[in-house]
């Protein structure tokens, strides 16, 4: 590798890391502030989602950041007239390209990677965080209300107390079509959400 082709390589990774950083940080944000507003998060839960929103934008930053890259060094060196100066010492434009195409194939892998094996581990990770902060926000509002009523399929859940993540003297009553009750009493019970569904 010719020292032209390492300087645009270097040239390339300096502002492609720059790039991704700053569109990462603006994409995380946008990702993070639409949870929060979806799900009701709190701050808690958006720390938790943190480490796993950002490898999950990553496949959708790498190739605009990329392009932008592309854009920037080259046109700063077209800027800079370093281009008709590689073509007067006899160097092919084409060899001056190959460290981009090299950076894109390289991107691409990863990027495959990323979304083939990250991003589902990531959205379940995502999917269970908000999960568990749902049964946190469904136990605070038993501890201060101590119901909780579902008009649509009928269920009212009355307790006495909520400690921890148990109900103290639970009572519970399903009446799916507005007739036919079915009500249980229990002295203590845990709660729990289904996470798989």
């Amino acid at each position: 590798m010719r020292l032209l082709e390492r300087y645009i390589l270097g040239e390339l990774l300096r502002v492609f890391f720059a790039v991704l950083g700053l569109t990462t940080c603006l994409m995380v944000f946008v990702g993070v502030f639409e949870k929060m507003r979806e799900h009701g998060l709190g701050p808690w839960q958006v720390v938790q989602i943190l480490p796993f929103v950002v490898p999950s934008l990553l496949p959708y930053t790498i190739p605009v950041t990329l392009l932008l890259t592309v854009c920037v060094v080259y046109g700063r060196l077209a800027g800079d007239r370093e281009i008709i100066a590689a073509k007067a010492a006899g160097i092919h434009v084409l060899s001056l390209l190959w460290p981009s195409y090299f950076l894109g194939a390289v991107l691409s892998v990863g990027s495959l990677l990323l979304m083939d094996q990250v991003n589902p581990w990531s959205f379940s990770n995502i999917g269970r965080v908000v999960t568990l902060a749902m049964e946190d926000i469904f136990l605070d509002l038993l501890r201060t209300q101590n119901q909780f009523h579902l008009a649509e399929q009928g269920l009212t859940i009355t307790v006495m107390d909520v400690r921890d993540r148990t109900l103290i003297f639970p009572t519970f009553r399903l009446s799916p079509n507005g007739r036919n009750a079915v009500t249980m009493q229990a002295e203590e019970a845990g709660l729990e959400f289904d996470l798989q569904r």
